[in-house]
């Protein structure tokens, strides 16, 4: 057997700390990500049957709100990883996410607005 000497010992538990903190981040991150997607989900379940009352509507809405779910969840999943661990991957790819949920979420607007008034 290798043996090791004080220093690697000190790095590699150093680095298994850091492994350990980096995952319960993640976890953290996926509970906090899919109270996010429960709230979404809340919001669009009782807006599409509103609007689709509103205008009356004999054919459904299009469904960009579960892109948008999607998308908001990783968003937010992605915020909160970048918010502990400070690495720039995850505050890109949360804006990146974030620019993509709003198209989204603009989407679903503009053609529920469109089905309302075409009635």
């Amino acid at each position: 057997m290798k043996n090791l000497n004080k220093e690697e010992i000190l790095n590699r538990a150093r680095n298994e700390k850091i492994k350990e903190y980096e995952d319960r981040v993640f976890l953290k991150a996926m509970n906090k990500s899919m109270i996010v997607v429960a709230i979404l989900c809340l919001f669009f379940a009782i807006s599409k049957p509103i609007f689709s009352d509103i205008g009356k509507l004999k054919q459904g809405i299009p469904f960009f709100e579960f892109i948008a779910i999607l998308l908001g969840c990783l968003s937010a999943n992605q915020l909160f990883i970048y918010r502990k661990i400070k690495d720039k991957k995850y505050i890109i790819s949360s804006i990146l996410y974030g620019v993509a949920f709003l198209a989204n979420v603009i989407m679903y607007f503009i053609y529920t607005y469109k089905f309302v008034i075409s009635i």
